[in-house]
């Protein structure tokens, strides 16, 4: 279960043992005052490929179950996803009308059109890009960056 390094091993989040012991993290992380969680590659964290005994049900119930663990315990705290995904999986991430996944969601389609908009010069990537993007929950939001941890890409 490597997605991108063989020293950085996926969690298998089928697994009720690996679950608790985030949930566990959560906990701790949250008692000490932490606001909010960054949660890497998301859909990577609920592919069920490679995972020898899946999940049963919708991947996508591990992560209702990840907001509302963190819910009970600090309304107020935030969950903030890395999903780079084409437009039309977005909404997926949110909890779609719900609203009950992750509440910021990285803008990484708004990202590349900055940069394409910085080099051409011309701001219709960006808008073209805002308009694309699914109407987040009322409780959800878009995360617009300028450079994440991760290199640049040019695609579209």
């Amino acid at each position: 279960m490597h997605r991108f390094y063989d020293h950085q091993p996926d969690l298998n989040i089928a697994n009720p043992v690996v679950r608790d012991e985030i949930h566990k993290v959560i906990g701790f992380w949250l008692e000490l005052g932490l606001s909010g969680f960054r949660v890497d590659a998301v859909p990577f964290l609920i592919e069920q490929e490679g995972i020898e005994n899946e999940a049963t049900g919708d991947p996508h119930d591990y992560l209702r179950d990840l907001r509302a663990f963190m819910s009970r315990r600090r309304g107020d705290a935030v969950l903030l996803a890395e999903a780079n995904e084409p437009a039309d999986k977005l909404a997926h991430f949110f909890g779609d009308e719900h609203g009950d996944q992750m509440h910021v969601l990285f803008s990484f389609i708004g990202n590349q059109a900055m940069y394409l908009s910085l080099v051409r010069g011309d701001a219709r990537p960006v808008a073209k890009a805002i308009r694309a993007l699914p109407a987040p929950p009322p409780a959800g939001q878009w995360g617009s960056f300028v450079r994440n941890h991760d290199e640049l890409r040019w695609t579209s």
